[in-house]
């Protein structure tokens, strides 16, 4: 049980790794810095903010804690 609830769990860390970390950004985004940037405030474009900056490995910023999590 120990082992499939572990996999299990290690799976879904690449798939919700990216969800949180677009979560957290929006949470923590000023409204200051979107103005100077032009862009508004949704979760597409924070993803495509992060593409843009960071390329597809941005996304997977923190996934080992999330893995141990």
């Amino acid at each position: 049980m120990f082992l499939a609830e572990s996999v299990a769990g290690f799976v879904q860390s690449f798939i919700a790794c990216p969800m949180e970390l677009i979560k957290v950004r929006l949470q923590t985004a000023t409204y200051y810095n979107d103005y100077l940037y032009g862009q508004r405030r949704t979760a597409f474009g924070t993803f495509k903010r992060i593409l843009k900056t960071d390329g597809i490995s941005g996304l997977y910023r923190g996934l080992l804690p999330m893995m141990c999590r």
